[in-house]
């Protein structure tokens, strides 16, 4: 970049999430050092002390990288702030893209959320003449795009740090006009095709005869992970990640989010654990293999949390059952 030429200001904002997003970025290693060199750092608590009013005022964002779903009042107000002050806003990790794990509140109502976390207790360590006041909970965790334009996606948790550096380089060219934009609504940093087709082991070769969990089988260094009775989430999931998870064994958890064109990828992944688990015979004994493929079905523990772990916000499932209005709550 010439050192005359203008550097983007760049914002890396986080909402309701667990900071990894945020920590990514030491995985650039010695790129990190470049990040000040490439963009005027506006906001970035993680690696300094920005408070929060930097972002008030007159502030203007060439890129915003929000990180976090959204769980309060606060962060709608944040979202919104920041949508209003961003040329480009980029939901940045599952949370902020899907809702992710923190969304798996939603199937429970937040009081009842509340009470299982809390209890009754409404002990203050503060003095008496102190007032407190906090942000008011949501009663459902949303994905950013849910309460405000988003111009792009960019999945993983935590997105991967080869894949952080192509995003700022794709979003600094096309601020800079060296080259056109992506469309809006784009999904940056990852691929168009399933993790499976990153993934260094052998196709699954057929059905199994029991679900296992990960305690309980050991897959050679070759074998699919589904051939070994782990549901590994790799057919239903977009790539972009190299497979990491299952190069070691460990079978992908999805959070990298659907594959283009799929609208449910939950659904998608149920598709996976019913070829898994497909049994084929005579018309004679269907029933028995039929009740055969149930029981090992059965065997799925906790099929919501493992199916949607950080895509159910974003589900059909959840806008079937999601009420029209989302009002705070204050208890």
């Amino acid at each position: 970049m010439s050192p005359h030429q203008e550097r983007p200001r760049l914002a890396v904002v986080p909402g309701a999430g667990c900071g990894g997003c945020e920590t990514a970025f030491l995985d650039l290693g010695e790129g990190l050092l470049e990040l000040q060199n490439q963009f005027e750092l506006v906001f970035f608590p993680m690696i300094t002390d920005f408070k929060i009013d930097a972002l008030r005022g007159d502030c203007e964002i060439d890129i915003c990288l929000f990180t976090g779903a959204i769980r309060s009042t606060h962060d709608i107000g944040l979202a919104r702030e920041l949508r209003q002050a961003s040329r480009i806003l980029v939901a940045f990790g599952a949370c902020a893209q899907l809702g992710s794990v923190l969304a798996l509140a939603n199937l429970v109502p937040m009081r009842r959320f509340l009470q299982t976390v809390y209890g009754s207790s409404s002990r203050s360590v503060l003095p008496a003449e102190h007032e407190l006041a906090l942000p008011e909970l949501n009663e459902t965790v949303l994905p950013l795009a849910a309460v405000v334009p988003v111009d792009y996606f960019v999945p993983g948790c935590p997105p991967e740090a080869d894949r952080l550096a192509e995003v700022l380089c794709i979003l600094a060219a096309a601020k800079d006009r060296r080259s056109e934009p992506p469309p809006t609504g784009t999904v940056l940093g990852a691929t168009d095709v399933a993790v499976c087709e990153e993934c260094l082991r052998n196709q699954p070769e057929g059905p199994v005869d029991s679900l296992r969990r990960l305690h309980e089988v050991a897959p050679g260094p070759e074998q699919c992970l589904l051939d070994g009775g782990l549901l590994c989430s790799g057919p239903a999931t977009r790539g972009g990640c190299g497979a990491l998870c299952p190069q070691v064994g460990m079978p992908c958890s999805g959070c990298y989010g659907p594959l283009p064109g799929v609208a449910d990828q939950g659904a998608r992944q149920l598709g996976v654990v019913s070829a898994l688990v497909s049994i084929s015979g005579t018309e004679a004994d269907d029933a028995v293999l039929r009740a055969e493929a149930d029981a090992i079905a059965g065997e799925l523990v906790d099929p919501i949390g493992t199916l949607y772990r950080y895509c159910f916000a974003d589900s059909i499932l959840a806008q079937l059952g999601q009420p029209e209005e989302n009002p705070p709550c204050n208890e």
